[in-house]
């Protein structure tokens, strides 16, 4: 879906009845967009760190003395930060962006899974925070494979022109498409004046919930999670 037909869906829809939607018209007030487009990314945010879809790949080389690896675009190689030890070992054209939820599972390159979080084996390795990766016992120049669960990439109002603007893809299962709206809608009206607004913007959320609450007892994100490799992994670690 592109942001042109949420906007659209969203005035025919749940924003119809107010002056940002030009009252149905299938269009939202341009000066506007700023506005809606942050709801839309706090709502992908929600989404995205309720629900696992979508998993990347990250490859570290580990550092003899270092046993906290941050998985931070400046510890990246193809970032430009001064990091004594840059362990991320992405590529110029795949650079390491800030988008980890949290780390999934770790494995060697050859596909030899790492126990996680587990005290009783000698070989785990830990997540004591989201975002860093714990190896207690660094082997030097040895790579890991780290699977996390990823944002998505961020919507932005600031891309030179309306169209380029309106293109941008929002990856998200069919099924999750009215949660967000229902999001969406709820930030509206929760900025704006009046009980009325309060109360329906709560009626929006707690719709929204429910709505995300069915699609975990169908369990329907297993079915669509898809997972990016990189070209390190593809052809091999350097």
């Amino acid at each position: 879906m592109k942001v042109i037909e949420l906007f659209r869906q969203l005035s025919y829809g749940e924003l119809s009845n107010l002056s940002v939607s030009r009252s149905g018209s299938g269009e939202i007030l341009q000066e506007k967009w700023p506005q809606i487009l942050q709801h839309t990314n706090d709502g992908l945010l929600a989404l995205f760190t309720r629900f696992i879809l979508r998993e990347k790949h990250v490859l570290i080389e580990q550092v003899a003395h270092i046993t906290n690896y941050h998985l931070h675009p400046k510890f990246a190689e193809s970032s430009a930060s001064t990091a004594e030890f840059p362990y991320i070992k992405d590529m110029p054209e795949e650079p390491f962006i800030d988008d980890v939820v949290k780390i999934l599972r770790v494995q060697s390159v050859e596909g030899w899974p790492y126990p996680l979080n587990d005290a009783g084996r000698e070989d785990s390795l830990f997540t004591p925070q989201p975002h860093v990766l714990q190896v207690p016992r660094p082997i030097a120049g040895d790579p890991l494979s780290v699977v996390y669960q990823a944002q998505h990439p961020l919507l932005d109002d600031r891309l030179g022109g309306p169209d380029n603007v309106l293109d941008q893809i929002i990856h998200l299962p069919h099924y999750l498409e009215n949660a967000l709206k229902m999001y969406i809608a709820h930030k509206v009206f929760s900025h704006m004046n009046g009980q009325e607004n309060l109360i329906k913007s709560q009626e929006l959320l707690a719709a929204y919930e429910a709505f995300c609450r069915d699609v975990e007892q169908r369990d329907l994100v297993n079915q669509t999670t898809h997972t990016t490799h990189s070209k390190l992994e593809q052809r091999g670690f350097v």
